[in-house]
């Protein structure tokens, strides 16, 4: 069903957005020291655009190397979609760096991994939450 490139290729995603994720708790966890809850805001919101434009970036290079120009898919949707992948990805990092950080918690392993864990529970509540609203969008129909 899958050869072993699709596997790995998913693989090197889920480690690239781990390294992503942790990268983002370190800082999430220095500027909530530094800024308080306005450097966690702005480094969730900077976090989440980055992360957006970045896959909006490689998705576009694939599409351009099979042959597709630019225009010929619906790009705005496409991003608007990653930015809010990684709006819920974040945030949830960011919920759970603020809480640690407002109880006087350190940066630790054990911050970074919890953030990395919210991270994708909140990618999996969004894909979760946007499942639903497709398989309702289509029974309406």
């Amino acid at each position: 069903m899958f050869d072993s490139s699709t596997i790995a290729a998913v693989l090197r995603t889920l480690l690239l957005f781990a390294a992503f994720a942790v990268l983002f708790a370190i800082v999430a966890q220095r500027t909530a020291r530094r800024y308080g809850r306005a450097g966690v805001l702005g480094a969730w919101v900077t976090a989440a655009v980055l992360l957006a434009l970045a896959s909006a970036l490689r998705l576009q290079t694939r599409q351009a190397s099979l042959g597709f120009a630019p225009n010929e898919v619906p790009d705005a949707r496409t991003i608007a979609g990653l930015t809010l992948w990684g709006f819920a990805g974040f945030g949830a990092a960011a919920l759970v760096v603020w809480r640690r950080h407002q109880r006087g918690d350190k940066l630790t392993g054990r911050t970074v991994l919890s953030g990395v864990a919210a991270f994708f529970g909140g990618v999996v509540a969004f894909f979760v939450v946007f499942l639903l609203a497709d398989l309702f969008t289509g029974l309406r129909r």
